[in-house]
């Protein structure tokens, strides 16, 4: 799943992307553990489909699951995801900037600690 995310067609990001969310939310992050980093390489993609493809999915993972990586001990995840969600607020692109802000935002209302250390 995680290769169509760079998919040329929007559309198809986005099912990607939800499709990648229901497992996520059924089986939790732990049944997958290389998603996160396979997400966060993409999100250092030169390939515009790529990083978008990416946002999608961690936007709609950040959304269903705030509170359970939120609660992640030593939130590891979190640690490694805000400071570059945080540095592509700076993006020349804008949708870029809009989806890492959007992440951003689901951990501002329940004040993770990692987005307090960043």
């Amino acid at each position: 799943l995680v290769g169509c995310l760079g998919d040329s067609q929007p559309f198809i990001r986005s099912t990607v992307g939800s499709c990648i969310t229901t497992v996520v939310t059924a089986g939790g992050l732990e049944a997958w553990p290389q998603l996160i980093p396979s997400l966060y390489q993409l999100l250092q993609s030169q390939d515009a489909s790529h990083v978008e493809g990416a946002y999608g999915a961690l936007h709609k993972i950040c959304e269903d699951s705030a509170d359970a990586l939120a609660l992640e001990p030593g939130q590891q995840t979190l640690h490694t995801l805000i400071p570059r969600f945080l540095h592509d607020f700076a993006s020349p692109s804008e949708t870029v900037r809009k989806m890492s802000l959007g992440c951003v935002n689901q951990f501002v209302q329940v004040m993770a600690e990692a987005l307090a250390a960043n």
